[in-house]
């Protein structure tokens, strides 16, 4: 695990790439690094099912529906390494 670099990835029903996008977060050829995905109050049965998946090394947090720039925040403010990122959206 890489403690210098945390990958934020914010949720809301995107279920259909949240496993790939982690995958290719855990996969950096620097070392896997710490990775945050904040759920903000999915309701997709799919997204549901693929957060319940989630490797266990992976931090989830789940929220109320309050948009993807508080999700970032949220994460942001529970992260303790020096270097941060955000996946991009699609």
């Amino acid at each position: 695990m890489n403690d210098d670099v945390t990958i934020v990835i914010a949720c809301l029903n995107y279920g259909a790439f949240l496993l790939e996008a982690v995958r290719i977060a855990l996969a950096q050829e620097s070392g896997a690094p710490r990775v945050s995905v904040v759920d903000d109050d999915s309701t997709d049965q799919r997204t549901l099912d693929e957060l319940e998946r989630l490797q266990p090394e992976v931090d989830l947090v789940r929220q109320g529906n309050a948009g993807a720039a508080s999700a970032r925040n949220t994460a942001l403010k529970r992260i303790q390494t020096p270097q941060r990122t955000r996946g991009r959206r699609r």
